[in-house]
């Protein structure tokens, strides 16, 4: 998981943590949007053993611009985003589809666009060259 980490890092924000893209939408070196910010806190909060209300708590309540400017928290919430909705692929280690769903979210894989198949090859182009 951390070279796949370390591969979207790279492509987001060529590894910088105070990357703002996509209008202002989406931030630090992961390029998170709120959305999926909430979702990954959610995750990791479930994950901990939080009920869902409590977990949906947290995620409303924090600051997802700052957070998401700590790479090593943004990339906690990144795995769990893929533990929750590339979960097959995270079990088996499908570096491609979990690649897909952090670009193009939670239907990626099943209905995958040019856009998410060409990120998803620059994400494993970048994983052989490491």
């Amino acid at each position: 998981m951390n070279l796949l980490l370390a591969a979207i890092m790279f492509i987001e924000s060529g590894n910088d943590p105070n990357a703002v893209g996509d209008h202002g939408h989406a931030v630090g070196a992961y390029q998170l949007h709120a959305a999926y910010f909430q979702d990954g806190v959610e995750q990791l909060f479930i994950e901990k053993g939080f009920s869902q209300k409590q977990a949906r708590h947290f995620a409303l309540t924090m600051n997802w611009r700052v957070a998401s400017r700590r790479p090593e928290f943004a990339g906690r919430i990144v795995a769990a985003y893929l533990r929750r909705y590339a979960g097959d692929a995270v079990r088996s280690g499908d570096w491609r589809a979990m690649a897909m769903v952090h670009h193009g979210g939670p239907r990626a894989l099943k209905n995958p666009t040019p856009a998410n198949i060409q990120y998803a090859d620059r994400v494993m182009a970048r994983m052989t060259t490491k």
